[in-house]
Parts: C-alpha cells; structure tokens; sequence
C-alpha cells in the first residue's frame, strides 16, 4: 500500500473502508496501523496495484525475509 495514506481518516462513515496493515516481524505478520478510506480512496489504491505471478511475489518475499533468516 505504501504506508499509511497522508490523510487517512480515523473516523468511519457510511461506506468507508477499513484497511487493516500488517508487516513481517520475525517471519509473523504483525499489526502495523489500520486506515478507514472512503470507498473511492480504497478503489483508487486496488486499481494502482500491479498483478504480479505467484513466483515472482515469492522470489521477492524470500529476498526480503533473507537478512532474518541471518539473524541470531
């Protein structure tokens, strides 16, 4: 998602959405922050979102959770 939206709002109305974001800690996801966007503010953060292939978000995960692994 990219982060926390600058104008994120912790007010929820009629059809907002509410994002719940993780992050990886010690190869468990753990709670990051949540957001509540309006419904045009969600659909504008899905449709930027690129599809990738199984093998590739896998590949890059690995890379990313390589330097914990190292980790005493």
């Amino acid at each position: 998602m990219g982060g926390p939206s600058p104008n994120a709002s912790r007010d929820l109305n009629d059809g907002d959405v509410l994002w719940l974001v993780a992050k990886v800690s010690n190869f468990r996801l753990r709670p990051d922050h949540w957001e509540a966007l309006t419904l045009e503010a969600a659909t504008d953060k899905l449709l930027a979102a690129r599809t990738v292939r199984k093998q590739e978000f896998e590949e890059v995960l690995r890379e990313k959770l390589e330097p914990m692994r190292k980790m005493p």
